[in-house]
């Protein structure tokens, strides 16, 4: 464990089941401008992400026998079941910048973290949400020139990967994953079948 992560371990257990805090404390969305702060609106979507992170935790304690099936509520199987959460917004309004932070936020907070980045074009993620990770990995207080995110260090950013250093690039990362654009869509992953499997 590095002296980093020691020094904000009473935080990490708050910060697995509250990405809002993620943001604020370890990303130091905290304001006032020039610093970022967190919309209503990305508050809204860190809040949704929280829900479903810690019923979907709840769960593997259910699994694992640490906590009884019965503690599991009708709200908590609906974000069990949950595959994700959609985002329809307009141009400009902070959609990259609240991604970048909490695919930050999954990558630290949870081990053998192996997930894809994708949409519509690897250019348009490479230049968009990973440019956007870059931009806030480098982000400084005007005042003092520290940057705001106290775990800047901790991740390698790379054109199309993103992963913790002291870990490397094989056991804990994000990668940029697109189609090609003459891809079968009749031979596409059934997430389903798999997820049965699981």
């Amino acid at each position: 464990m590095t002296a980093l992560n020691e020094a904000v371990l009473p935080a990490l257990s708050e910060w697995r089941l509250h990405p809002e805090g993620f943001m604020r404390e370890a990303e130091g969305w905290r304001g006032p401008l020039p610093i970022p702060v967190l919309t209503d609106q990305q508050l809204d979507l860190c809040r949704a992400v929280g829900k479903m992170a810690r019923a979907k935790l709840k769960y593997k304690e259910v699994v694992e026998g640490k906590t009884p099936r019965s503690e599991l509520t009708a709200e908590d199987w609906d974000q069990i079941n949950k595959q994700g959460i959609s985002v329809m917004s307009g141009k400009g309004t902070g959609k990259g910048g609240i991604a970048q932070g909490l695919i930050k936020w999954f990558l630290y907070m949870f081990p053998r973290c192996k997930s894809p980045i994708t949409g519509p074009s690897y250019e348009q993620v490479r230049k968009g949400l990973m440019a956007e990770m870059h931009k806030w990995a480098t982000f400084r207080d005007p005042k003092t020139n520290l940057p705001i995110s106290i775990l800047a260090d901790e991740f390698e950013i790379q054109r199309d990967m993103i992963f913790l250093k002291s870990e490397g690039n094989k056991s804990r990362f994000f990668a940029v994953r697109t189609a090609p654009p003459d891809a079968d869509e009749s031979k596409h992953f059934d997430y389903k079948a798999i997820r049965a499997r699981l």
